[in-house]
């Protein structure tokens, strides 16, 4: 039997096949400085171009390159975890494989691991402020949900490093839906942040659509927080003391014989209540969703192939 390495480096990968052999060119520079022995884990998350076919080659060539397949593209975050279910290392990195994730920065995070016993260094963007929609729209996000599960999210990205124990205390988290970046911090443990500016994109922009962004954060929502739920309770409670204040002036209008016909406060009223209804049946249906989904009990990912 052979010891488990000191260092796994989790990559999930969707259509990269014309950058993820300059990416592994740049992460074994690195980990050859600091750590030789490490282990690489990719995870093909469907890609319906040559990635696999790249990594197939890549694997056949080079030693310690661990490569899964999975049978259809289940999203980022369950690439993510086929990855750390895999990983064998004392501790596992996870990070992007479009070169937005500097391999370098591993050297600072590994030494802040092992020398101040850190068991979660997380790699913090530098954010300054931009009102670009995709920038501006997930620093919102990222403000609205730190506020609500009380974890600091600003900045925050998949780049993590993580030792076994907190690996383990991930591994016991029965969501069929996780969030990486919630539930790593929802764990707990010592945890320490490095910064980093990410460089451009060498494959150009990203391929998260409005789609699919806007799905993670209702994912990330209902998955984490009961926030929603308890706006509309607030939302509720407020219209509830209006149509008191309501009720009180129609009576006294009423009784002092100044009540005229209300057709436009009406309708008006029958508008906004009625949209917060739909609205808040809305918010609702996404609670039930996340239940249905959990109670079935399907696997998160299915693994086709593995190199």
């Amino acid at each position: 039997m052979t010891s488990n390495p000191p260092l796994s480096v989790v990559v999930p990968l969707y259509n990269e096949d014309a950058g993820v052999a300059q990416f592994l060119s740049d992460l074994k520079s690195v980990l050859q400085k600091i750590e030789p022995r490490a282990e690489i884990i990719f995870i093909d998350d469907g890609s319906t171009d040559g990635t696999w076919n790249v990594l197939r080659g890549m694997a056949s060539v080079t030693p310690k390159i661990q490569a899964l397949r999975l049978s259809r593209r289940y999203g980022k975050e369950a690439a993510i975890c086929a990855g750390l279910e895999a990983a064998l290392g004392e501790r596992v990195a996870v990070m992007d494989g479009d070169g937005q994730h500097p391999p370098a920065l591993l050297e600072e995070m590994l030494k802040l691991s092992r020398e101040n016993g850190v068991a979660i260094v997380e790699a913090v963007k530098k954010m300054p402020f931009s009102w670009r929609p995709r920038l501006a729209a997930s620093r919102l996000f990222n403000r609205a949900l730190s506020r609500w599960m009380d974890i600091p999210l600003h900045g925050a990205t998949d780049f993590k490093l993580l030792s076994r124990p907190a690996l383990e205390a991930w591994r016991r988290l029965p969501e069929r839906s996780p969030f990486f970046r919630g539930t790593s911090a929802w764990i707990g443990f010592t945890r320490q942040s490095v910064f980093f500016e990410p460089p451009q994109r060498p494959g150009g922009d990203s391929r998260w659509t409005w789609g699919a962004l806007f799905g993670l954060a209702i994912s990330a929502c209902t998955a984490y927080t009961a926030a929603p739920l308890h706006f509309l309770f607030g939302i509720g409670f407020a219209f509830s003391l209006g149509a008191l204040l309501m009720a009180a002036q129609t009576l006294w209008m009423k009784w002092n014989g100044y009540a005229v016909d209300g057709f436009t406060t009406i309708i008006l009223l029958q508008l906004i209540i009625g949209t917060c209804i739909m609205m808040g049946l809305g918010v609702i249906g996404l609670y039930i969703s996340r239940l249905y989904e959990e109670a079935k009990q399907r696997p998160r990912y299915i693994v086709m192939e593995r190199l």
